[in-house]
């Protein structure tokens, strides 16, 4: 560094020497590293550290050489077991910790081994009391897991929750008869509900029923990757279900295809719909392109309507402005399940998964059905909900399901602000793509890690593209 001459050596010949042009470059003259975002955080808590200080009261320092430090507050715990490890908070508690023990369902014991189980919730809540009088009044552990069948026997279900078939109301059938009247006209229809509403159950009627009829020919899509379904993805299916040559080759050229397609239609003399689930995944491309296929068919003299079904954010990419070509040729249908329905759609599940003549209140409490109506909005989560809390009340030997059962069942964040934009169609991703913003920050807009101020802009601008913030 403090060297005043430099030779430099190169294929044995050296050169030099060189000397240098000013002193020696003060070491805080040097650039320093651009500081990461961690760094960056860490120098502002540091700074925000020198500013705080504790409140002192006037005439508690007297002086420079008077103590400082402020004595703070210290609080012991009220309850001898704040953590839960010595105790079970409640009996349920307890009962699980059994049923874990055992390896089975408490539904499973004689009436002889659940007098003993009713006598250790009696007498104690304590975990080391509970573990001894396990093992020396209950049988050894089996290990084996309750299966399904077990669950609906305990119960008398003669079938599974899920397996029930359709669930009419008077809405479902005026939806069903205008879908139908709207069809034969050859239109772009788009049918939108939240995850779990009921969409494919509808579809799957609406296409049962114009099958019956026989004055529609239905064609429907199986592709399951929609992200990557284009035109021509479409333009198959149609001509996959309307062809029957065996050995029909689908032409590749867009020109030809076109006019073998409206040739088929032509030969059909009936009006086609074809039915595209899970399509808000659509690109925006592809829904421009229907538009302009139902158009040509239009042209030929025939009829081609497409009905597509998925999330409200397939309603709302339809209303933007860069799709009023589209939108403004739509017939938009909300499909709201079973909205203000919830208690009736339970008894009625109840109802027909037996085949006895039991009441709905005796295989749940009059307050958990209450309960359950009122924290659960689709027919999913009903269905999946009910099956977890007779699992869990079956493995305690309890029934009615109470609300106690429920309360432990129902998932953590059930209605927090993320599933319930996931279930309008819309993640983490496509809210970053929407609003210009880096993934991150709206994973950290979403678990509330956003300041106040940025948080409210993207809030605004989220309510104007219409994305919904609140579960109406």
């Amino acid at each position: 560094m403090f060297d005043d001459e430099l030779y430099i050596e190169h294929q044995e010949k050296r050169y030099g020497p060189y000397h240098p042009v000013g002193g020696p470059i003060p070491l805080h003259r040097y650039r320093s590293f651009k500081k990461s975002r961690t760094s960056l955080r860490a120098d502002r808590i540091s700074q925000l550290a020198k500013q705080l200080v504790l409140p002192v009261r006037e005439g508690e320092l007297s002086g420079p050489n008077e103590d400082s430090r402020v004595e703070l507050t210290v609080r012991s715990f009220i309850d001898p077991d704040p953590f839960q490890e010595l105790f079970f908070p409640n009996a349920l508690t307890e009962s699980r910790a059994i049923a874990d023990y055992l390896g089975r369902a408490l539904a499973k014991l004689t009436p002889e081994q659940m007098d003993k189980v009713n006598s250790i919730l009696e007498k104690t809540l304590n975990k080391h009391s509970c573990d001894a009088a396990n093992q020396r009044l209950l049988p050894t552990p089996s290990g084996r897991s309750p299966c399904v069948r077990e669950v609906m026997d305990y119960f008398g279900f003669d079938k599974e929750l899920d397996h029930l078939g359709f669930f009419a109301t008077s809405e479902h059938t005026h939806l069903e008869k205008e879908l139908q009247r709207i069809i034969r006209q050859g239109r772009l229809v788009a049918l939108s509900g939240i995850v779990g509403s009921g969409k494919t159950t509808t579809l799957q009627s609406l296409q049962h029923n114009l099958k019956q009829g026989k004055d529609v020919i239905v064609s429907r899509s199986l592709a399951v990757d929609k992200e990557r379904v284009s035109l021509g993805t479409l333009i198959a299916v149609l001509f996959y279900d309307l062809s029957t040559e065996k050995d029909f080759k689908l032409p590749t050229q867009p020109e030809k295809r076109e006019r073998k397609l409206l040739e088929l239609i032509q030969k059909c003399h009936k009006p086609v719909v074809l039915f595209v689930d899970d399509a808000h995944g659509l690109h925006n491309q592809t829904l421009v392109g229907l538009k302009r296929l139902i158009e040509l068919v239009r042209q030929g003299r025939e009829t081609l309507s497409v009905v597509l079904a998925g999330h409200p954010k397939l309603k709302n990419d339809l209303r933007r402005p860069i799709l009023e070509e589209i939108g403004a040729r739509a017939q938009i249908f909300t499909l709201e399940g079973i909205r203000g329905r919830q208690r009736e759609y339970i008894e009625w599940v109840l109802k027909e998964a037996t085949s006895s003549a039991l009441q709905p209140t005796e295989l749940l409490t009059s307050e958990a059905l209450v309960f359950l109506a009122e924290r659960l909005t689709t027919p999913l989560q009903i269905e999946q909900y009910l099956t977890l809390a007779f699992e869990a009340a079956h493995r305690v030997g309890q029934k009615p399901v109470t609300i106690d059962i429920l309360e432990t069942t129902l998932a953590h964040g059930l209605d927090d602000l993320e599933p319930h934009l996931v279930r309008q169609g819309y993640n983490a991703k496509i809210l970053a793509e929407l609003l210009n913003v880096r993934p991150s920050e709206v994973r950290s807009f979403l678990h509330g890690q956003l300041p106040p101020g940025r948080t409210q802009e993207l809030r605004e601008q989220m309510l104007r593209i219409g994305i919904p913030l609140l579960a109406s």
